[in-house]
């Protein structure tokens, strides 16, 4: 028998230590952004979900039921940072538990006399930790390797576009930096758009590594645009009536932002990188400014029409976009990277997995085509054993290698 209606989706269910509640994150789904909401049941009268957390609307990642029943923890993504929150157990407003200013929180479980977490930052893989302030790490594993690595620790900043929105990003400084010279700056876009940047570990070479890509001796920005998570419901959603123009021009927007408040950035050398969604920007910039001396284009989608009619996506889609695809209005043809190729201009690496069944290869190959046709230097890497996500390291390995060397040309 259904314990909760149609139409919605729950996940991670657990019941209270009396046996009396079970409780489970209510998942909606809105094109491509998710919202999430805790939920609880009583048991065992089968009355159906009451939502706890009310409006608040951040995405929860995890939660965990206190020994008593009284109190429930959950970790969420909010301001640029996964935290810790806690909240009454019978329903109320979730409250921050840490003062965050580095890394990420995940998995909070309560133990005898306190809570333990898994945290990470960009520097540091994931630790089991036991919170407090400061917090205790619990393992090590990666402590003697990281000892000798030279990490700046990020710079979290917040600025007003000209679109009126806050917009919070992250500056990763190299290896070696010297706030006296002046270093290239490479703006690294996230994918999604549903997602977040922030201090946080990346083993993906889809999520690129931001001190790894800073190492060089680069300035790397991230910056949570439009359609992000972690900034409210509205800020992600209003992505899908601007799914490209509106975030492209917050990402010039904040170049010109940090390039006036950090004197160390040389504006006159920027890159762009993205993967995904953030693949998709690339492309669209590459029609919009000449102000990048090259770009990095991953498993990015190039042509709305053909990415739509070989991708996995469903007719989500065509709610985003304003229609069917067959009548062409809405954002169709007007934001669609394809529509500007004959504004392109930047010497473009691209690369693909032929196994990638949400970005079809075929967005890579005509990608590369176009650059070629219109004499734009340009190379193209394709993956046979790779689909959307990479997950075989030695592939990853070739791939910093490659992205490296595109780089270091133009920069």
């Amino acid at each position: 028998m259904p314990l909760t209606a149609a139409g919605e989706s729950f996940s991670q269910p657990q019941f209270n230590a009396a046996g009396d509640v079970l409780y489970a994150i209510r998942k909606r789904w809105a094109t491509d952004y998710v919202s999430t909401r805790l939920a609880r049941l009583p048991w065992p009268s089968r009355s159906g979900a009451e939502i706890v957390t009310g409006q608040w609307d951040r995405v929860i990642g995890g939660y965990a039921i206190a020994p008593g029943g009284q109190s429930i923890y959950l970790d969420a993504a909010d301001d640029g940072f996964q935290q810790v929150f806690k909240m009454p157990a019978a329903g109320g407003m979730p409250e921050p538990m840490v003062k965050m200013e580095r890394g990420a929180y995940r998995g909070v479980v309560p133990i005898a006399g306190g809570l333990v977490a898994i945290h990470e930052t960009a520097l540091q893989p994931p630790e089991i930790v036991r919170l407090g302030s400061p917090h205790r790490p619990l393992t090590r594993f990666n402590a003697d390797r990281l000892e000798n690595i030279d990490a700046p620790a990020p710079i979290h900043f917040r600025f007003t576009a000209g679109n009126g929105k806050r917009i919070h990003n992250v500056l990763f400084r190299p290896a070696g930096f010297d706030p006296g010279k002046k270093y290239p700056i490479i703006t690294l876009i996230h994918g999604g758009p549903a997602a977040m940047s922030t201090d946080e570990f990346s083993y993906s070479a889809f999520w690129f590594h931001p001190h790894l890509l800073a190492s060089p001796g680069y300035v790397v920005l991230v910056t949570n645009y439009t359609g992000s998570i972690g900034f409210g419901e509205p800020f992600a959603y209003s992505v899908e009536k601007d799914v490209l123009r509106g975030p492209a021009q917050e990402l010039l927007d904040a170049i010109r932002e940090a390039a006036s408040r950090f004197d160390f950035i040389d504006a006159t050398r920027q890159a762009a990188v993205g993967g995904s969604y953030g693949g998709y920007l690339v492309n669209w910039l590459n029609g919009h400014t000449d102000q990048f001396k090259c770009i990095v284009c991953h498993v990015g989608p190039f042509n709305n029409e053909s990415q739509y009619g070989t991708n996995d996506g469903g007719i989500d889609r065509e709610t985003r976009m304003g229609g069917p695809i067959w009548e062409g209005g809405g954002q169709w043809n007007d934001q669609n990277p394809f529509r500007y190729v004959q504004n392109f201009k930047t010497p473009m690496l691209v690369s693909h997995g032929e196994r990638d069944f949400r970005v079809p290869l075929n967005e890579g190959l005509a990608n590369f085509k176009l650059l070629q046709r219109r004499k734009i230097p340009s190379r193209f890497i394709v993956f046979p054993d790779e689909g959307h996500l990479f997950g075989n390291g030695e592939n990853a390995r070739l791939y910093w290698e490659e992205v490296r060397a595109w780089l270091a040309r133009f920069l």
